[in-house]
């Protein structure tokens, strides 16, 4: 159309050939393009702020990438079930949702990355919670190890052994 319109201003007189072509479907492509664009530009901005801000605040150069890569999880997973699973079509509501759930997932990632720099290897609290995990973990694995039997079915892991016959 471009080469079309072109020719036709060509051979038209000085005060017509100011021809232009335009489309419906051109302007909504188009807006549809600064859309994505436009989202994909604010995504990246966020991100890279987030990345700076947990580095400003923590000092340390892994933390900001793994919250980065649990926000980046998060919001492809809320996209891939907008779009994939409840088949959605991406407009600017869910697009304004996407972003919105992005400032979100870095804020409370900055939190946590922020907390966790905070605690020291030898923190009261977290030799407390170490010490309640592991005396949690140990009651789990015996009680199921007394309730789980053998392999030979001769017996349970308490050592017994085998199942108590009836009286006759």
């Amino acid at each position: 159309w471009d080469a079309y319109i072109a020719e036709r201003n060509r051979l038209a007189s000085v005060t017509a050939s100011r021809a232009w072509h335009s489309s419906k479907v051109w302007v909504r492509a188009e807006a549809q393009r600064a859309i994505v664009f436009s989202t994909l530009e604010t995504i990246v901005t966020e991100c890279t702020l987030a990345w700076l801000g947990i580095f400003i605040f923590t000092g340390d150069l892994v933390l900001p990438f793994l919250v980065l890569c649990l926000i980046i999880l998060n919001v492809s997973g809320l996209a891939f079930f907008m779009v994939t699973l409840m088949d959605w079509t991406i407009g600017p509501i869910e697009i304004v949702f996407l972003v919105v759930f992005l400032g979100y997932s870095v804020t409370f990632g900055l939190h946590m990355a922020h907390a966790y720099s905070q605690v020291g290897g030898q923190d009261p609290q977290l030799l407390a919670m170490e010490r309640w995990v592991q005396r949690s973990r140990n009651g789990r694995r015996g009680r199921y190890a007394r309730d789980l039997p053998d392999a030979a079915g001769a017996g349970d892991a308490a050592g017994e052994a085998g199942p108590a016959e009836p009286a006759e």
